[in-house]
């Protein structure tokens, strides 16, 4: 109840209530969509993760509602938030997706495009002895370790070492130093240190079946125990001020994905088109600007 309230509030900050009890049709679209991509994203992760998702889906939903929630009911606003949210992470660019609602006879067509690069600035969390960050190339997923890999506290062979990972252990690789063969590595919320980019691999992705899904294998017996679910594997803004006395954050220039969401409706006779950048963020998530 506690985060109905909270976002029902964000929601009217974020539209402008207006005081005379009275509002515009698509401001109540944008609220709402706002609360509904919240809600809908604070499912996304556990611990302080659910943060992250929670805003990461607040603008999802606020995108919809602000340009197309005036002609979409509730139900099928959480329906298209959730095929734009597929088709931001899975289709390649210029693939039109169609949505449409078997109740209310709404259709929507969700286009991917302009995939790119840009440079922006990131927040990163890290433990004090660990040398601030240089420019990075944004990663954002989870890697597995090639063997005993050392985590230094620069990047650099030269520097201490931090702490050592097993082999085939888990551990998120926040970015690429720019121009220089190491991962900046984050586990618990905040970075730890660097590893060779040439020691580290994408871990696989689950499979999956229709029928059930396929057990991942374990772990061999020298990979070091690790759940990355147990908390955000690096800590947004609205962490930082709840930083410990052996954290420090930095503000770090990055190179981060960037794409296009162009979505077009049909609902009572009309039509509208919005467009909105999402871009990936240091925990891995999409985030619309």
């Amino acid at each position: 109840m506690k985060r109905l309230i909270a976002m029902g509030v964000a929601a009217c900050i974020l539209t402008g209530c207006a005081t005379d009890g009275t509002a515009s049709k698509q401001d109540v679209g944008t609220g709402m969509g706002v609360v509904i991509g919240g809600l809908a994203g604070s499912f996304l992760g556990k611990g302080s993760g659910r943060i992250v998702g929670a805003l990461a889906g607040a603008a999802l939903g606020g995108f919809i509602g602000n340009r197309i929630g005036a002609m979409l009911d509730e139900e099928d606003r959480r329906a298209l938030q959730e095929k734009a949210k597929q088709v931001l992470v899975s289709q390649p660019d210029n693939s039109e997706i169609s949505w449409s609602s078997d109740r209310s006879g709404a259709t929507a067509t969700v286009v991917p495009e302009n995939s790119r690069v840009e440079t922006r600035e990131i927040k990163v969390v890290r433990d004090a002895g660990v040398a601030p960050a240089p420019q990075l190339d944004l990663i954002g997923a989870k890697y597995v370790t090639k063997g005993v890999v050392p985590v230094r506290l620069a990047p650099s062979d030269r520097a201490d070492t931090a702490t050592t990972l097993a082999n085939g252990a888990t551990i998120w690789a926040v970015g690429r130093v720019r121009n220089q063969p190491w991962i900046m590595v984050a586990r618990g919320g905040k970075s730890i240190g660097y590893a060779s980019a040439a020691s580290l691999t994408p871990a696989p992705k689950p499979v999956q079946t229709a029928a059930a899904p396929v057990k991942s294998p374990a772990k061999p017996a020298s990979a070091e125990p690790f759940d990355l679910d147990g908390a955000a594997p690096v800590r947004g803004p609205a962490d930082l001020d709840a930083l410990g006395p052996n954290e420090k954050a930095d503000t770090v220039v990055a190179s981060v994905a960037c794409r296009d969401i162009r979505t077009t409706a049909t609902a009572k006779g009309e039509t509208a088109t919005s467009t909105q950048t999402a871009c990936r963020s240091p925990d891995g998530s999409w985030e619309l600007n």
